[in-house]
C-alpha cells in the first residue's frame, strides 16, 4: 500500500477555512470559486473529452478530482490542489491501438511489437472452439447475435467447432463496443505496451497527472461467464469461479503497473479502480476483498438509481441498497478513498436529490460525490451541491419504517442523519416493491419547523410534515437556522 501518498492526499484535500466555503450556491456561469472548495462535501467529474478553457476553470473551480482531460498544465495553475487522474479502459484493446486508425507510428500495437520481437495477436484472447451468445453494447443499447469462430491449428481443416481460418478471426469481443477485443492482460509484450500507453497519456503538456482511473479491472464472475472465457485458449476449460486465473492476472498487472509508475515517475501515482455497482463488492465477497488490498482509491459507478421510465427489477445492479451503502461507508472508515456515483440517469429533480441525500448518508473525509458514469457530453452540476450544511453531527439510523402502503406487508424504512445545518432522510423502497408513485406515499411529522433544499440551492417553504415516495429523499434545513452561519 502507498501510504506516503495517501498522508499527502489527505492533507492536501483538507478544506481550509476559506470565505468561499459558505452556504451560497455557485451558478454554472461564475466561476469565481477559490480552491478548496467546499467544507461540507467533495466532489469529482468524469469527462471523456478534451475540456476547452471555460470548463477547465469551471472543473479546477468546482471540483477536487477530476478524471479525464481537462487542459494540462492550465487546470492545475487554476487550482494547484485539484487532482487529475487519467481514464483507462484495462480488459479491453480499443481498435484505435490497431490496423490503420491508429496515429501513433511508435505505440500503434504492431508496429510496437515487431520493433520488440513481439507478436502482437498475443495482445487478445482468442476462442477456441466457435461460441455464440447475445450482447448489447453499451454504446448504442442494440442487441445483437455474436457468432465467433474458434481458431485451432490443431484440428482437421474444416471442422466446425473451430472454423476460423486465422487467429485474428478467434478474438473475444469486448463487452461496450463492437470495435473492442478482449486483452490479454498475462501477456509480457502487452504489460509492457500497455503501460507506455498509460503513461504516454499521464505525461502531457510537460505535466504529469496524479494517477489513473483503471475501468474493467473488478472481475464480475457472471460478466465472465457470460463471455465464455473458460473456451478461451489462454483460460481453456477453467472453472469460472472465484479462483479463475484471469483474475490474478488482472491484479497482477496493477502490481506492474505501480511498480513501473514507481520508477518512471520517480515517485508515486494514484491507482485507481471501477468497482463498478455497488452490488458486486457486497455480492462477491472474495474478489471484492482482492479489489480493496490492490487500491487505496475506488470508484463506485452506479450508486442510486431512480428511473421512472426504467425502475429495473429487485436488486436490479444499479440501485443500491442500504446494508451495501454502509459497506462503503465502512471502506471510508477504513482508509479507502471512495468516489460515490449519485448522480440520477433519470436527471429528474426528485431523483438527483435522492442521489445527494444517499451521500450525505455516508458522507465522510474518505468520500467524494459526482457523476455516476463516465460521458463525452459535458460537466455536471447542481447548485444543492454547494448549500453549506454542515459536517455530520452523528451515525446514519433509521428514523422510521412502517409498511410499504403500495405493496404490503412490504415495508419501507426511512434513514436519517443529522448534520449541524441539515436533517438529512433517505426512504428506501422494499426491495420487493417496484412502486416508485404517489401511491408508495407516506407522511411523517418534524420535530420542528424545516424548509426542503431544492436542486437549485434554493429552499422550500417551511413545513413540519414530510411526505416521501419510495426511493425518494428530502435534505431539510431548519428553518431558524437558514442564514444564520
Amino acid at each position: 500500500m502507498r501510504s506516503s501518498l495517501v498522508a499527502l492526499v489527505i492533507s492536501a484535500l483538507l478544506c481550509p477555512l476559506l470565505p468561499a466555503c459558505t452556504s451560497e450556491s455557485p451558478t454554472r456561469t461564475t466561476g469565481t470559486l477559490e480552491p478548496f472548495l467546499f467544507h461540507h462535501i467533495k466532489t469529482y467529474e468524469m469527462v471523456l473529452e478534451q475540456l476547452d478553457e471555460t470548463d477547465t476553470e469551471f472543473a479546477a473551480n468546482h471540483y477536487n478530482v477530476f478524471i479525464g482531460f481537462p487542459q494540462v498544465p492550465y487546470v492545475y495553475e487554476v487550482n494547484p490542489r485539484i487532482l487529475v487522474l487519467s481514464y483507462q479502459t484495462l480488459r479491453a484493446n480499443s481498435g484505435d491501438d490497431f490496423g490503420p486508425t491508429c496515429d501513433d507510428d511508435t505505440l500503434c500495437a504492431e508496429a510496437w511489437a515487431s520493433a520488440r520481437g513481439c507478436d502482437h495477436e498475443d495482445f487478445f484472447l482468442h476462442y477456441k472452439i466457435n461460441v455464440n451468445y447475445t450482447m448489447t453494447f453499451g454504446s448504442d443499447g442494440i442487441t445483437r447475435l455474436v457468432r465467433v469462430p474458434g481458431w485451432d491449428p490443431t484440428r482437421p481443416p474444416g471442422d466446425p467447432t473451430a472454423s476460423a481460418e486465422s487467429e485474428d478471426e478467434a478474438r473475444v469481443w469486448g463487452i461496450w463496443s463492437p470495435e473492442q477485443r478482449w486483452a490479454n492482460v498475462a501477456d509480457s509484450c502487452w504489460r509492457h505496451w500497455r503501460t507506455e500507453r498509460v503513461v504516454g497519456a499521464m505525461r502531457r503538456n510537460g505535466r504529469d497527472v496524479d494517477g489513473i482511473l483503471l475501468d474493467g479491472i473488478a472481475a464480475q464472475l457472471t460478466t465472465m461467464d457470460y463471455i465464455k472465457l473458460n473456451k478461451t485458449h489462454e483460460y481453456w476449460e477453467e472453472t469460472i469461479d472465484e479462483n479463475f486465473t484471469l483474475i490474478d492476472d488482472r491484479y497482477g498487472y496493477v502490481q506492474f503497473l505501480g511498480d513501473y509508475f514507481d520508477e518512471y515517475f520517480g515517485e508515486e501515482k494514484i491507482l485507481m479502480a471501477n468497482a463498478e455497482a455497488t452490488w458486486y463488492l457486497a455480492s462477491e465477497a472474495a474478489n471484492a476483498s482482492r479489489l480493496q488490498s490492490n487500491f487505496e482509491w475506488v470508484l463506485v459507478e452506479s450508486g442510486v438509481r431512480y428511473d421512472p421510465d426504467n425502475p429495473g427489477v429487485p436488486g436490479c445492479c444499479y440501485e443500491a441498497n442500504y446494508d451495501n451503502l454502509m459497506i462503503l461507508y465502512n471502506l471510508a472508515q477504513s482508509g479507502t478513498k471512495i468516489l460515490f456515483g449519485g448522480v440520477d440517469i433519470s436527471d429528474s429533480e426528485r431523483g438527483t436529490l435522492f442521489g445527494l441525500a444517499t451521500f450525505y448518508l455516508m458522507n465522510h473525509e474518505n468520500m467524494y460525490y459526482g457523476r455516476n458514469v463516465p460521458t463525452a457530453e459535458g460537466l455536471w452540476w447542481f447548485d444543492a451541491v454547494a448549500y453549506d450544511i454542515g459536517p455530520p453531527s452523528g451515525e446514519p439510523y433509521e428514523w422510521a419504517t412502517g409498511t410499504d402502503p403500495s405493496s404490503p406487508p412490504n415495508e419501507f424504512h426511512i434513514v436519517a442523519r443529522d448534520y449541524v445545518h441539515a436533517l438529512v432522510l433517505v426512504k428506501f423502497r422494499n426491495q420487493l416493491s417496484l412502486d416508485f408513485g404517489e401511491s408508495s406515499a407516506t407522511a411523517h411529522a418534524l420535530d420542528k419547523f424545516y424548509r426542503p433544499l431544492q436542486m437549485d440551492g434554493s429552499l422550500g417553504d417551511s413545513t413540519s410534515v414530510v411526505t416521501l415516495r419510495n426511493n425518494e429523499a428530502a435534505i431539510l434545513i431548519p428553518t431558524y437556522n437558514v442564514g444564520n452561519w
